[in-house]
């Protein structure tokens, strides 16, 4: 059974899509070839034809190296919850990539911004 189009998730998510296109400086053919999906799947979301789908999603997200949770939350398939935080989602996305002795010097260096800014709201 076909998910009922909500223009309003799907305008949302194409903005959200926008952003990390420009950043990365890529067009909607340069996402569909990275993310192995086919360029109408895209095209039909932007002509708010049809949404975008699971797999579509899940291949977005490899695209964009995000998780997959977050383009899924975006494009309206999971629900958001009230404290969703797509940066802390992503930071942990990346971190589980690296290796040990990385996550090692990231945690020390969350740690000493954390001690900062716990030092600077003690003045």
């Amino acid at each position: 059974m076909a998910k009922k189009l909500d223009l309003q998730v799907l305008s949302g998510f194409l903005a959200w899509l926008d952003t990390h296109l420009t950043r990365l400086g890529w067009t909607d053919h340069q996402l569909a070839k990275n993310a192995g999906i086919t360029h109408p799947v895209i095209s039909k979301a932007r002509r708010q034809i049809q949404t975008v789908g699971w797999e579509a999603c899940i291949g977005i997200a490899q695209a964009l190296d995000l998780p997959p949770e977050v383009v899924l939350r975006r494009a309206g398939h999971l629900p958001i919850p009230a404290d969703q935080d797509d940066e802390a989602e992503e930071l942990l996305h990346l971190f589980q990539q690296l290796p040990q002795d990385k996550k090692t010097d990231l945690l020390n260096i969350a740690r000493m911004y954390r001690e900062g800014s716990s030092n600077n709201s003690k003045r």
